[in-house]
C-alpha cells in the first residue's frame, strides 16, 4: 500500500508513506513501514514533456496537486 502524499510531522516536507504486511504461516505477524521524499514524484516525472512547451503535474482524488515541475505549486 503506498500513502498519498503526505506532510511529514517531523520535517514539513511531503513524503509517501509505504506498508507491507509480513505474514507467517498465511497470518499477518506485522507491518514493515517505509517513508520516501515526497519530491520522488517529481524527480521520475521532471523529464516527460509534451510537444515544445508542455509537462507533466498530478493531482491526488481530493484535487490538490502533488507533483508539479514548479515546486512552488505543490
Amino acid at each position: 500500500m503506498i500513502s498519498d502524499v503526505l506532510i511529514s510531522r517531523v520535517t514539513q516536507q511531503p513524503v509517501l508513506m509505504f506498508a507491507i504486511p509480513i505474514m507467517l504461516d498465511g497470518s499477518i505477524t506485522g507491518v514493515l513501514i517505509g517513508r520516501r521524499d515526497g519530491a520522488v514524484l517529481t524527480n521520475m516525472t521532471k523529464d516527460i514533456g509534451f510537444g515544445e512547451t508542455g509537462y507533466i503535474y498530478l493531482i491526488n482524488s481530493h484535487g490538490t496537486v502533488i507533483c508539479h515541475p514548479n515546486k512552488d505549486l505543490v
